[in-house]
């Protein structure tokens, strides 16, 4: 009959203890820096919305006195009217008030003289490390936030090593940005040899470290690498004297050094310098200028846009040059294991053809690496993040636009610190330490560590291959580290 249910019609019976188990299980919040790069909404962003156990949206169910939000206190309350708490007894309405995180990418500069490097270690002191605490400081992170840099979803454009200095880097963060004066407070609460010139507001997706089309990188040298060598033929009294003072490696004699600081780079020397620097730009197999790669691992395949040296500058009456390097991603040590072997090539009079066809070959090669202290991250470069973002505004009438990530508005005040904070702490730690000088003279004292370039760059024998890139002795603290770490796209 039409108006009789059948006896074994199947009912859609929703109990009382399943509505309760349904309703009372909100979504779970989480900090997982993964759902956030997917563009997920924050816990602090939404508030989930409990379903039936059928599926069914709860919308709309309890409304009233015992539903939605308390509206006279102005505080969130949990299901069936209970106040929301914070693991506590104090409810959550008593606590700090909630505010949006976003995510943005933070425009910034550092000198990194006394820091582990760029990347957060609870153990070490780094970069990272302290913008976190600065961004707490600040009010860009929540007390709530505050004991976990997990929570904010670090990233960053390039990783940089111990000792290592950046002009332009970027680092994303899901941070509170409401407070107009946030950059100004973000610089009071870091120390003066770290600054954060803007940040830019993007998509929940963005990861600085993919987004990145290329980085270009600065090495700063004094002229006098380039003078020729002076072998000496027993380097044994010089290291006790060295160990007796407590110093790593050797050191010149006064009188030497100030020939040194005197030298003034040839036309004809820095051409020399610049064809070498020439011979990198392409797509070469710089498996032999890290470490822990093998020639055919497909990582190893770099490609290099440009390598060029600046004119000659004069600073605190020593001669520098500027080289620059622009490429796609570079590996550890790198940068630094090019710079060794230009160094060497020139001053010994090398034939550069032959060393460089011998480098980017199979064999393996212990090449020299130069001091990390002239290192710097010049800047990252995100073109192709920059016209999506353009393209996007454009078609969507100019709504929702997100601003460029771009260093040029701030150049000036970049050029500044570039120069108050890095190149004065590289020149002064030159000046009193000597350190290109005490590294060049170990390659004068231990010839034996490079067969392969004593050979003109010939690879006589098994001697000049060489199986575990032994270090220099003033290397060797940094080389046991290298291991420990492991190997990452850094310079």
């Amino acid at each position: 009959m039409s108006g009789t249910k059948r006896p074994h019609e199947a009912m859609d019976i929703v109990t009382p203890c399943e509505v309760t188990a349904s309703v009372a299980a909100p979504a779970e919040s989480t900090d997982d820096p993964s759902v956030a790069a997917i563009g997920a909404p924050t816990p602090t962003e939404v508030t989930p919305t409990p379903t039936h156990v059928d599926g069914r949206s709860a919308k709309g169910q309890g409304k009233g006195k015992r539903g939605g939000p308390d509206k006279r206190r102005g505080g969130a309350r949990e299901p069936w009217g209970r106040p929301a708490t914070d693991g506590t007894t104090e409810p959550r309405e008593n606590s700090e008030p909630r505010q949006p995180k976003r995510k943005v990418a933070l425009l910034m500069s550092f000198c990194g003289t006394d820091y582990q490097g760029m990347q957060i270690n609870d153990n070490a002191r780094t970069i990272e490390g302290e913008l976190f605490q600065g961004l707490v400081k600040a009010g860009a992170v929540s007390q709530a936030n505050a004991d976990s840099y997990k929570k904010i979803s670090l990233g960053r454009a390039a990783r940089t090593d111990k000792g290592v200095h950046a002009a332009g880097q970027v680092v994303s963060c899901k941070i509170i940005v409401e407070d107009p004066d946030i950059v100004a407070k973000i610089n009071a609460a870091l120390p003066p040899a770290i600054r954060v010139w803007n940040y830019a507001r993007v998509v929940g997706s963005f990861d600085p470290r993919k987004a990145c089309d290329s980085r270009i990188y600065e090495y700063l040298l004094p002229t006098h690498v380039f003078l020729p060598p002076r072998p000496k033929p027993d380097p044994m009294p010089d290291l006790t004297a060295a160990a007796a003072a407590g110093e790593r490696g050797l050191r010149s004699t006064s009188v030497q050094m100030a020939e040194r600081r005197a030298y003034r780079i040839p036309p004809e020397t820095l051409e020399r310098v610049r064809v070498a620097l020439h011979r990198y730009e392409g797509s070469h197999n710089f498996h032999n200028f890290t470490i822990a790669k093998k020639f055919h691992d497909m990582s190893a395949r770099r490609f290099i846009k440009s390598f060029t040296a600046s004119d000659p500058f004069v600073r605190d009456g020593t001669e520098w040059l500027s080289l620059k390097v622009h490429g796609q991603s570079f590996m550890m040590h790198q940068i630094r294991k090019m710079v060794g072997l230009v160094i060497l090539i020139v001053r010994a009079d090398l034939p550069e053809t032959e060393i460089f066809a011998q480098a980017v070959r199979e064999p393996k090669l212990n090449l020299p690496k130069a001091p990390s202290l002239g290192l710097l991250l010049e800047r990252v470069v995100f073109d192709s993040y920059n016209r999506k973002v353009q393209a996007t505004a454009t078609q969507k009438g100019g709504e929702d636009e997100r601003p460029p990530i771009v260093f040029d508005p701030y150049q000036s005040d970049i050029d500044a610190f570039r120069e108050s904070f890095i190149y004065s702490q590289i020149i002064a730690t030159e000046k009193a330490e000597d350190v290109f000088d005490s590294w060049l003279l170990h390659f004068e004292a231990f010839p034996e560590y490079f067969p392969f370039l004593a050979s003109g760059g010939k690879v006589l024998d098994q001697d000049c291959v060489v199986r575990d890139s032994a270090p220099l002795p003033a290397d060797q603290g940094e080389h046991e580290n290298e291991l420990a770490v492991g190997d990452d796209d850094a310079a």
